[in-house]
């Protein structure tokens, strides 16, 4: 026999088990609507910049804001301050380097044009002697002196006291404005009625030693292969031959008459 009770309970077991299904979604969700869900993602690369930003930022607070050391400033200020003046005296090193370099590129430059001119100069001085000068304009050859016996010097009895009887000396001088010269020198003398075996008959021949250009030199011929003169004249004439030793050839001829 079915109790009527179980059904109240049953019921009420029912009514209650619907109300509690009813009821839990009810709570979860107000639960939901009054949750927010907040979700992070962490890059592990952007969490180490952020470290080391950080470590930096202490860092430079450390050292330019350190409560800890009432010095520090001091010893950053004369740092800057030393450092600054170094970097002046670099500097100032620098430009004196610079106008060193300047100065001695200014010096290369004068040497040089000094040294080309020089050279251009002594091209000049060669080209010049090159070009040989004619010997007449540049040569001096010029008697100074003849020395000689009068008939009275020697016979009592002359016709003429006067008349050139004997050479003593001829005296004469080479001025050399050519180029070094090897000279030698002739002499001769005759007279007007003197045939042509007395003309070219040498009394003396002189080789002297060489002339540099630029040269004065006096030379005084004393000794003669024969000394006395044409009796049949009353004057002579005295002549000088310049030779060149080193071709042979004749250069000048200085000639004298004496009565």
């Amino acid at each position: 026999m079915v109790n009527p009770f179980d059904n109240v309970i049953n019921v009420g077991n029912e009514h209650k088990e619907h109300v509690e299904e009813i009821k839990v979604p009810e709570k979860e969700n107000k639960k939901e609507a009054h949750t927010v869900n907040i979700s992070f993602t962490f890059d592990k690369k952007m969490l180490e910049r952020g470290i080391y930003g950080l470590i930096i930022i202490i860092l430079l607070t450390l050292i330019f804001i350190n409560p800890f050391c009432s010095k520090c400033n001091e010893g950053i200020q004369d740092s800057a301050g030393n450092a600054a003046l170094t970097g002046a005296a670099v500097v100032e090193e620098e430009e004196k380097e610079a106008e060193i370099t300047v100065s001695s590129k200014a010096d290369e430059i004068n040497a040089a044009k000094e040294e080309e001119k020089i050279k251009e100069e002594e091209a000049a001085v060669v080209e010049e002697e090159e070009v040989e000068k004619p010997f007449k304009t540049n040569f001096d050859f010029i008697i100074d002196d003849i020395d000689y016996y009068k008939c009275e010097d020697i016979n009592d009895d002359c016709e003429n006291d006067d008349k050139p009887v004997k050479i003593k000396s001829i005296s004469f001088t080479m001025r050399n404005r050519w180029k070094d010269f090897k000279p030698r020198v002739e002499v001769y003398w005759y007279d007007d009625d003197s045939s042509e075996a007395i003309k070219e008959k040498k009394r003396m021949i002189k080789i002297y030693k060489e002339i540099e250009k630029g040269s004065t030199v006096r030379y005084t011929i004393k000794k003669f292969d024969s000394t006395f003169f044409d009796p049949q004249n009353n004057e002579e004439t005295i002549e000088l031959k310049l030779y060149n030793r080193e071709n042979g050839l004749l250069m000048d001829t200085e000639e004298e008459i004496i009565r």
